[in-house]
């Protein structure tokens, strides 16, 4: 707002000397110096304004903010040589800066206080800037000039410390950890030849002549002769035709878990006559239910995975 008033002012004034210099006939110089007399005489009106209104924020601040930008004035040369006088040994009481700040009032700015005296001395301390102290000068043979001429000077030995408890104890652990890793690198590579037979075995499963499919588990081999076939727990009230127990733990399965049959289509039907869901390929197949059983497919049952084989020749014929 003010420096639009300024501006209007200024307009107003170029306008009136130029319709004066015109009904007067001056020359054109003379109006020009008028016009430039006139915008500086605005400029400092409204300079003062300015100055003005600024001091009359600077005495509106905050006393608190007043003390903080006192308290970030620069510190002049006189009042560190001052400050230096006071040795490193010195305990530092604020008893001595006050009587310091009392000695020299001429010498310290206004806003100085006993503490802020002390935290100074402590900051000239750490930079060795106290006149008992003494910066040892590096000799001159031994001069570094750049980075080069110190890393040439840099011996391998002396980087080389003993290690402390905690790190070779760090040491030893990642030690036995890699060896144990490298071991069951070499008992999986040793282990490679016995998956390939196995899948290989899989891929082409020696049939019977009388085996329609074959549910093969990592322990035992279930064998599907006749159409209809149920699979579950073994126990002295029921009997089914593949005791999963055979095969591993099998105290999460029922009695009668599931029963596979062999439909006029020539297809494999399983379905779960237990509590708990039974998974092809990951497939859950909940109790009731019935589901349609393929070649290559995995059945999980509890916690038993078999691999579900058929054998087509021996299924077509039958069906046919």
């Amino acid at each position: 707002m003010l420096w639009n008033k300024c501006a209007h002012t200024c307009m107003w004034y170029v306008w009136v000397c130029l319709c004066v210099c015109v009904c007067v006939r001056v020359h054109v110089c003379v109006c020009v110096f008028m016009c430039c007399m006139g915008c500086a005489m605005c400029v400092c009106m409204c300079m003062g304004m300015v100055f003005r209104m600024a001091v009359d924020a600077m005495k509106a601040l905050h006393p608190g903010v007043v003390t903080m930008a006192l308290n970030n004035a620069l510190w002049s040369q006189e009042e560190e040589a001052v400050l230096a006088k006071i040795p490193s040994t010195d305990p530092g009481h604020l008893e001595s800066f006050q009587k310091l700040l009392a000695d020299n009032p001429c010498v310290f700015h206004a806003c100085r206080s006993p503490t802020s005296l002390h935290h100074h001395w402590v900051l000239m301390g750490h930079y060795g800037l106290l006149n008992n102290q003494k910066v040892e000068p590096i000799p001159l043979g031994d001069s570094v000039s750049t980075f080069m001429d110190a890393e040439d000077q840099v011996v391998d030995g002396d980087l080389a410390r003993p290690r402390d408890v905690q790190e070779e104890a760090l040491h030893q652990e990642m030690v036995a950890a890699d060896r144990h890793c490298k071991r069951e690198i070499l008992k999986l590579e040793k282990e490679v030849p016995k998956w390939r037979t196995a899948l290989d075995a899989g891929n082409n499963p020696e049939f019977g002549s009388d085996v329609l499919a074959i549910l093969k588990g990592k322990v035992a081999e279930f064998l599907m002769i006749t159409h209809t076939v149920s699979l579950g727990r073994k126990s002295a009230i029921s009997d089914v035709d593949f005791d999963l127990s055979l095969e591993g733990p099998a105290f999460k399965v029922s009695r009668k878990q599931a029963t596979i049959a062999l439909t006029n289509d020539g297809e494999f039907e399983i379905t779960n006559e237990g509590k708990r869901p039974l998974y092809l390929d990951g497939k859950a197949v909940v109790a009731g239910k019935t589901s349609k059983l393929h070649h290559n497919q995995i059945l999980e049952v509890a916690s038993m995975s078999f691999l579900v084989l058929v054998n087509f020749k021996l299924v077509q014929s039958v069906c046919s």
